[in-house]
């Protein structure tokens, strides 16, 4: 579907004359030499945004010169996600919601990925600077946990965690390993005093 896309682009430019200065998709420069207006419907589509896998891509995208503004819903893993982003130049404002996302298909390691330690989260959060080289101290989020994974010999119990402006804060991180009752956060900072 993606490729029957830019095929139908390619095409369009060539029927308007542009054979010269455009023989690829690579050589395609926004705002140079191709020009965007109107709107691009996603119905289904599946995307890699960093490496991860985005499923399910629903929305509209629209195009006006380097103006872009675009509302999608998606599945990252088995979590919905939206979207809403306004950008404007290559400066992006973004927000995005990932309720009961489970971090753990992030994980590389097939095996460290089944043993899902990692509790389910509710992800909510903002972004406003350059979508073309992430600046990260611009990256504000908070995930909730909300519950463990089944699957999990870590049970956690509470927890927020928050980026804010590159920042990373940890609060009421509580949980057990097993019958175990452990208060994560005085792990954490007895682990730094002692690092």
């Amino acid at each position: 579907e993606n490729g029957f896309f830019f095929k139908t682009a390619l095409d369009i430019l060539k029927k308007r004359d542009m054979k010269k200065e455009v023989k690829s998709l690579s050589d395609l420069q926004f705002n140079k030499n191709f020009f965007a207006k109107g709107e691009i419907v996603l119905n289904n589509n599946n995307l890699i945004v960093q490496n991860v896998p985005i499923n399910n891509t629903t929305g509209v995208l629209r195009f006006d010169t380097s103006y872009v503004d675009a509302d999608l819903s998606a599945k990252i893993g088995e979590a919905p996600l939206s979207i809403n982003a306004k950008i404007n130049d290559k400066i992006g404002n973004l927000v995005f919601e990932i309720p009961r996302f489970n971090p753990n298909f992030l994980i590389n390691d097939k095996e460290l990925q089944d043993k899902q330690y990692l509790p389910f989260i509710n992800v909510s959060g903002k972004y406003n600077g350059n979508i073309n080289d992430i600046e990260y101290e611009k990256l504000n989020l908070i995930a909730n946990i909300i519950q463990s994974n089944p699957k999990s010999p870590l049970k956690f119990q509470s927890g927020i965690i928050n980026v804010i402006n590159g920042k990373t804060s940890i609060k009421d991180l509580k949980g057990y390993i097993t019958n175990n009752i452990l208060n994560f956060e005085k792990l954490l900072l007895d682990l730094e005093k002692t690092g």
